[in-house]
């Protein structure tokens, strides 16, 4: 005749039973973790090696580990972003938002979409970072960037403005702000941005030729040919204007010795 086991011990075995499989199961989601939190570590070293693509890898492998994980799909999307992949980053952002990721996705999205053209999906995601924290200069600056795209310079200029009033030392602000204000001749406010650019990122040639635009602009050949001077010193040999400030510099140089 078969034996019967005590109830207690049938008990016993199955809250046994049950608390080994949820200890196996928290050893393997604090594994996931760990896992996933090394391949974000290695993700970071490669952006600092400029090694993108590895980066976007990493962080890949990591939402197999994870799949839908809102800080994952905003680490790739400005991944993607820094890539030059738009749409994809556009995607993450996307996917980020609809898993409970906040505003820092939004400002991802915004700038991707920037960059692919959609400037009304931009604007709006501007307005919506904007509604929640208004005092964000970065936001301002997007969405001045946003409206000078779209050809709205007046609305560009005010949000330069804002962004500017908010946080005043930020050197690639206050150079797009010089552009515009150089388009609409104000070659006074344009000098002023120019140098507060110069001042702020000295190794930046459109900068100061900027600045020498703007002093041309002015009537002041010889200051306009020192900046021309110090943006061919700052420049990178692939410099898209280099050829062009090269011959700008001959043209001076030849005005002022007549």
């Amino acid at each position: 005749m078969a034996r019967r086991v005590p109830w207690l011990t049938v008990v016993l075995a199955v809250a046994t039973a049950g608390a080994v499989t949820a200890l196996v199961l928290v050893v393997r989601e604090r594994g996931r973790r760990a896992d996933v939190e090394k391949a974000r570590r290695r993700a970071a070293e490669a952006l600092m090696l400029g090694e993108n693509a590895r980066a976007e890898e990493e962080i890949t492998a990591a939402l197999a580990a994870r799949p839908g994980d809102p800080a994952l799909l905003e680490q790739r999307a400005t991944i993607r972003f820094a890539s030059g992949k738009f749409a994809g980053a556009v995607e993450d952002a996307d996917a980020a938002l609809a898993a409970g990721g906040g505003l820092s996705a939004v400002r991802v999205r915004a700038a991707a979409r920037t960059m692919a053209g959609d400037l009304d999906g931009a604007l709006a995601d501007c307005d919506r970072v904007l509604a929640a924290e208004r005092g964000d200069a970065s936001a301002w600056a997007s969405k001045a960037e946003v409206l000078k795209r779209k050809g709205d310079a007046a609305g560009a200029l005010a949000a330069f403005d804002e962004s500017l009033r908010l946080s005043p030392g930020q050197p690639p602000v206050r150079l797009a702000r010089a552009e515009l204000r150089f388009r609409a001749r104000d070659y006074a406010g344009a000098r002023e941005d120019a140098e507060a650019a110069v001042a702020g990122d000295p190794k930046n040639p459109e900068a100061w030729f900027l600045r020498a635009c703007a002093r041309r602009a002015m009537g002041d050949a010889q200051g306009a040919l020192e900046d021309c001077r110090r943006a061919l010193e700052a420049a990178p040999a692939d410099w898209g204007k280099k050829a062009d400030v090269e011959k700008w510099t001959e043209s001076l140089e030849g005005e002022i010795l007549k």
